[in-house]
C-alpha cells in the first residue's frame, strides 16, 4: 500500500513536469500531497494552478478549503475566495463557498449578502442540506 501511495505522488509530480503549463496537473498534485498532509506543497501547487489560470475555480476552492480546514486561517480562506470571485464575478460555486465560510464564522449578515447574489435555483441543493440550522458541506 505504501509503495502504491508513493507511486501516486511520483506520478503527480511527473504530470507537472510533463505539462508545466497545465493548471489541472498542479491541481491534481495539490490534492494528492494534501492527502499526505503535506500542506505547504499543496498550497504551492494550488497557487501555481491559479497563477497559470486566474479563472480556475477548483484551485481557488481547494486552496481556500485547505487554509480554512487545515491551517485554521479563516481570513486567508476568505481572501482567496474573494480573489477568485474578482476573477470570476458570476461564479456561483465561489460565491456559495464564500457564503458558507461567513456562515461558519457566524457572520450571517455577510453570508446572506453573498447568497443574495445567487439565483434561487442554484441554492436548492444547499437548502436541502440545511439541517439543524447548520449548512453542511456538499
Amino acid at each position: 500500500m505504501k509503495k502504491f501511495l508513493l507511486n501516486t505522488i511520483e506520478e503527480a509530480i511527473k504530470d507537472v513536469e510533463r505539462e508545466p503549463t497545465n493548471p489541472k496537473s498542479y491541481l491534481k498534485a495539490g490534492k494528492i500531497v494534501e492527502k499526505f498532509e503535506d500542506y505547504e506543497s499543496a498550497i504551492r501547487y494550488y497557487q501555481t494552478a491559479i497563477e497559470l489560470d486566474k479563472k480556475f475555480i477548483a484551485a481557488y476552492i481547494n486552496l481556500s478549503n485547505l487554509y480554512y480546514k487545515k491551517e485554521r486561517n479563516h481570513l486567508k480562506a476568505i481572501s482567496i475566495l474573494k480573489k477568485g470571485i474578482s476573477e470570476n464575478p458570476r461564479n456561483e460555486k465561489l460565491i456559495l463557498s464564500l457564503a458558507k465560510l461567513y456562515y461558519r464564522r457566524q457572520d450571517y449578515e455577510k453570508a446572506i449578502k453573498e447568497l443574495e447574489k445567487i439565483k434561487l435555483s442554484s441554492l436548492l441543493p444547499a437548502i436541502y442540506k440545511l439541517e439543524d440550522g447548520k449548512l453542511e458541506d456538499f
